[in-house]
């Protein structure tokens, strides 16, 4: 559903009966409802899905929990149920904190899973590395903790 008009400011939208509805530009679960506000502005549309059931946040589980250093570990990511096509953003960072730029990326996702490649560098930094997948559709993140040595 895409909200826009020449109003400006916000709105009440009324829904024929209960749906779990979710703000695409905000990543936000709006939960299950019969009506909802939201801001509109024109020529910038307000975008929302509308789903009979809730939408299962993403899965990502590691083939190891540790990944020696000059090697590629793997993950399997997968949306449980998934009704469609779902947009991830995957992401990890390092155990220094910092986002690793080479693991971005964004995923289109239905009911298969995807493996990914995780490679590790000899000179990335030892620790706890953290693997996220957040669904661009619902804002819902599944998170995975690996070990670099």
């Amino acid at each position: 559903v895409s909200l826009m008009g020449h109003h400006d400011g916000p709105v009440q939208v009324m829904l024929p009966e209960n749906q779990f509805v979710y703000d695409i530009k905000k990543g936000k679960n709006l939960g299950q409802v019969k009506t909802f506000e939201t801001e509109v502005r024109p020529v910038r549309p307000s975008i929302f899905a509308l789903f009979d059931q809730e939408l299962a946040r993403p899965e990502v589980k590691l083939e190891s929990e540790t990944v020696g250093k000059g090697s590629v570990g793997k993950a399997t990511i997968r949306i449980p149920g998934a009704m469609g096509k779902h947009a991830l953003k995957v992401t990890a960072k390092t155990s220094m904190g910092e986002e690793a730029d080479w693991m971005k990326d964004i995923l289109i996702l239905d009911e298969e899973a995807k493996v990914i490649d995780l490679p590790i560098a000899h000179n990335d930094p030892e620790g706890e590395w953290t693997l996220s997948a957040r669904d661009l559709f619902t804002g819902e993140s599944g998170t995975v903790s690996f070990r670099v040595e």
